[in-house]
């Protein structure tokens, strides 16, 4: 819980932000720049979540073992069960900012409370043969359906053109991201820490890596340059 408290902290940090601006947006009929703005916050969701989500994914199991022990190494898969839906989730809080911008809150919350049936049905059966992983991959399943359900929603009801977001947004990111994931399971495979100082320089690796890997095969100049303005903002 701890772990996926940090992830969701961190995705969810732009999302209300943009209230103002989107409102902005839909009063003037700017559609297009919406979803241009989409795609854009969407890419910058999906570098942060990344940049948690593959070194866990590739090195969350040893991180565990040496937190809390090897009793605990269950809280690996329950923790990345939890945490894999948040890739589309956190992803696209710019068109549940627009639900709210346009009134549509009600279609948001139908979907809820079909899924929170669900949701609380598959928990139970899965929990009572797996244990906390069978109750989170219920959870997993119901928060995929939900995702799959509003997409075909802000589709429909908001016009957003979701197949271009995914391919702008998570096709293009994926060979980078894929790179890194072969290179952290390699890292955790044939590089064994013994302790949590020892784990610190060798995550610390794989965290730079990613960096320059997005820096110089996937990051568009818009992303660079709120990078570099951020960074320069801070040492000001």
């Amino acid at each position: 819980m701890t772990i996926e408290g940090y992830f969701y902290t961190f995705a969810s940090a732009v999302g209300g932000l943009f209230l103002p601006k989107v409102s902005r947006m839909l009063a003037t009929g700017s559609y297009a720049e919406l979803e241009g703005l989409f795609i854009k916050i969407g890419r910058i969701q999906l570098f942060i979540l990344c940049a948690i989500l593959i070194p866990f994914t590739t090195m969350g199991k040893e991180f565990i073992n040496l937190w809390v022990g090897n009793d605990f190494e269950h809280a690996y898969a329950v923790a990345l069960l939890l945490m894999v839906p948040g890739l589309i989730l956190f992803t696209q809080q710019i068109a549940y900012t627009m639900l709210q911008a346009q009134n549509k809150l009600k279609y948001q919350a139908i979907v809820l409370l079909c899924a929170a049936p669900i949701n609380i049905i598959l928990s139970i059966a899965l929990c009572r043969l797996f244990g906390a992983v069978g109750a989170s991959t219920g959870i997993c399943i119901s928060l995929l359906l939900y995702n799959c359900i509003m997409n075909f929603l802000f589709f429909k009801k908001i016009g957003l053109n979701i197949p271009r977001f995914f391919c702008q947004c998570h096709l293009k990111l994926f060979p980078s991201f894929f790179l890194v994931l072969v290179i952290g399971f390699m890292l955790g495979r044939f590089f064994h820490a013994g302790s949590l100082l020892a784990f610190i320089p060798k995550v610390s690796f794989l965290v730079v890596f990613y960096i320059l890997t997005i820096w110089l095969s996937t990051m568009n100049r818009y992303e660079k340059k709120l990078i570099l303005s951020f960074v320069k903002k801070k040492k000001d």
